[in-house]
């Protein structure tokens, strides 16, 4: 990676803006614009390794399995999209049923349209903190052990990962009990 890239990267992570709810669009929309307007908003989060961001078979499934409402008439409004950008981020870190108690424990306090906005908040708070001690690659990697900085990077990852799974799995308990 050249040393201009590696900057690129980092402002671009740093200034990264997750559409809010107002500014997600009014009106419904079928698949192929829903996919355009995904992969546009999500761009910086793609991944070769990882494939694209969306695609509608990746939609269909969502909505198969109920974790995202199904279409009106094959069209998805606002509400729709706002399931769709967490549920594809997110699977990046849960999987699908994880993503589904998260929903659920968000949903059981607030509305889709706030937890969407809460959703891009702390994206965007992830980002900047995650990016934006160091003003490039040269500042974050450790002198000629840059090798010590993926690793301290994925051991963090693994953390969060584990600190989510307990914290969903101790509330999904909490809320089962507090039905009886």
């Amino acid at each position: 990676m050249e040393k201009g890239e590696g900057k690129m990267i980092f402002d671009e992570m740093c200034s990264f803006h997750c559409p809010r709810w107002y500014e997600l669009p009014e009106i419904s929309l079928y698949m192929d614009q829903v996919l355009s307007l995904i992969e546009k908003a999500l761009a910086i989060f793609v991944n070769e390794s990882e494939g694209k961001i969306a695609t509608s078979t990746m939609i269909n499934n969502y909505v198969k399995h109920k974790v995202v409402p199904p279409p009106t008439k094959k069209r998805y409004n606002r509400e729709h999209l706002a399931y769709l950008i967490i549920v594809s981020l997110s699977k990046r870190v849960l999987s699908m049923s994880e993503i589904c108690d998260l929903l659920a424990l968000l949903l059981n306090q607030y509305s889709i349209d706030k937890v969407y906005n809460i959703f891009g908040d702390e994206l965007e708070y992830a980002l900047k903190s995650t990016f934006g001690d160091c003003t490039s690659l040269e500042q974050c990697t450790t002198p000629n052990e840059p090798a010590l900085t993926v690793l301290r990077a994925t051991l963090m990852a693994l953390a969060n990962k584990m600190l989510a799974q307990t914290l969903l799995t101790t509330n999904k308990v909490k809320a089962v009990k507090n039905k009886k």
